[in-house]
């Protein structure tokens, strides 16, 4: 992770200083952290924690505050989320990242929170966070640079 943090480091500088030269003031940094690794009815995941604090050290060195966020449930994701798009403000760098357990199904992208039942009957969407309902927190808001990095199992 070490490498991969400081590659992440270099090219966040990089794409951060650029676009900070094009813009008329300093560029806000924004960066949410997610970290799920204590899920009851799924194994439990020993990388997330340390994941989220190497790239924490990498974006703090890149001038970023970034709003960290360990075992969420799945009211507790909505709320974060919520919570870091209603922050960001037009031309701002935005970065979300998510380590944990992740699914896909019908082209669609779901980030699980530690409380997901597999073997519940309800809709997916309602017992998981698609990316695509990321984006739809993210987009009107009109970022200057949008990431979402998942690490997904």
């Amino acid at each position: 992770m070490r490498l991969a943090a400081t590659l992440l480091f270099a090219t966040l500088y990089a794409a951060t200083s650029l676009q900070a030269q094009g813009g008329a003031g300093q560029t806000r940094r924004h960066a949410l952290l997610m970290g799920n690794s204590k899920y009851e009815p799924l194994p439990l995941l020993g990388s997330p924690k340390a994941n989220v604090g190497a790239l924490e050290a990498a974006l703090r060195k890149a001038h970023f505050q970034p709003q960290v966020a360990y075992d969420l449930s799945h009211d507790a994701m909505q709320d974060v989320v919520q919570t870091f798009a209603k922050s960001i403000q037009a031309g701002d760098f935005v970065l979300i990242y998510f380590s944990g357990y992740g699914y896909q199904t019908d082209d669609l992208n779901y980030l699980l929170p530690v409380d997901f039942d597999p073997k519940a009957d309800s809709p997916l969407g309602s017992r998981a966070l698609s990316v695509r309902y990321l984006d739809t927190l993210v987009d009107p808001r009109h970022p200057g640079t949008k990431m979402f990095l998942l690490d997904a199992s």
